[in-house]
């Protein structure tokens, strides 16, 4: 008989069925982790992209169209609001300037400034608020196709909405964090990108408060230095093309789902791992060239541009 994967393997443990086997072991702050598929543990960060790339097209694909639809109609509204507002300060600038200095200094000119300023400043707060439920709800949808799970969009902005104050909360830390850390000669600020990498995710995926995703984050990570690394170089290496200036906002607007659905699914494997205590399968070599390959081209490029750069003095 052929032999399953070991995260295959009939678990053997008390108050498990074989009607069970994907139960979520006690403690487990995940809700959704019934719902995963078991697959095989996947180190290859190119094949990672390729399988996200699947399951775009493949897994809630209505769902990610409905999605575009709502960023689309965001982008359009928030564009006419930013026009509107410049064309009606071109026009007060223009009476201003052809009117006397007595008609200009006026209470009601005061006041009119003051109410615009406080509409302006309410639209700054509905538009950063309506991101960050934007990205909440996105989150849930790839991290859910990651899993192969099936979700609508009502119930990923449903996430959105409940998750947005908390995730708020841990953008602050994690940039405010990220950002410290690299003024303290960088190398802080890198090892705390790589251990709190996953805090969003887990925010959005569990019931963890802010800090405890800070904390789960850095237990996933543990040992996976190397998947990252390659995982972050694969995204630098692929989405090159996207700085093109004519075709580079098409390749964008297919590049960042996949992009996002490929972290997705790193954090997901981790977590897959963890709550069925298997070990991490051997590490892809495309994992460890990919990096060697932009430090050799960053090395090659710097050498070139000192040789062939014209001295001026």
């Amino acid at each position: 008989m052929k032999e399953k994967p070991p995260d295959q393997q009939q678990n053997n443990a008390p108050g498990q069925s074989e009607e069970e086997p994907g139960r979520t072991p006690q403690g487990n702050l995940s809700p959704n982790t019934a719902e995963q598929p078991s697959r095989p543990y996947v180190s290859n960060p190119l094949q990672v992209f390729l399988d996200s790339l699947k399951r775009l097209f493949t897994v809630n694909f209505a769902t990610f169209l409905r999605f575009a639809g709502v960023m689309l109609l965001t982008i359009i509204v928030v564009s006419g609001a930013i026009l509107s507002a410049g064309l009606r300060t071109v026009s007060n600038t223009g009476n201003t300037t052809n009117g006397n200095i007595s008609d200009i200094i006026t209470i009601n000119n005061i006041t009119g400034n003051l109410g615009e300023l406080a509409w302006a400043a309410i639209g700054v707060v509905v538009v950063l608020a309506w991101g960050v439920i934007l990205q909440a709800a996105w989150k849930t949808y790839v991290i859910e196709t990651a899993r192969e799970s099936r979700i609508s969009l009502g119930k990923a902005f449903s996430s959105g909405v409940r998750k947005a104050p908390g995730l708020l909360g841990v953008n602050i830390l994690f940039f405010g964090g990220f950002l410290i850390g690299l003024g303290l000669l960088i190398v802080p600020g890198l090892l705390f990108l790589y251990w709190f990498v996953f805090a969003r995710h887990v925010y959005i995926d569990t019931d963890a408060s802010i800090l405890q995703s800070f904390r789960e984050s850095k237990k996933l990570t543990q040992g996976k230095l190397r998947e990252l690394v390659g995982l972050a170089s694969a995204t630098l290496v692929l989405g090159l093309p996207g700085a093109h200036s004519g075709f580079g906002t098409f390749y964008q607007i297919l590049f960042i789902p996949v992009n996002s659905l490929a972290w997705a699914y790193r954090y997901t494997s981790a977590d897959m791992l963890q709550r069925t205590e298997t070990p991490k399968p051997e590490t892809h070599v495309a994992n460890l060239v990919l990096p060697c390959v932009i430090v050799a081209s960053v090395v090659l490029i710097t050498l070139a541009l000192a040789v062939f750069t014209p001295s001026w003095y």
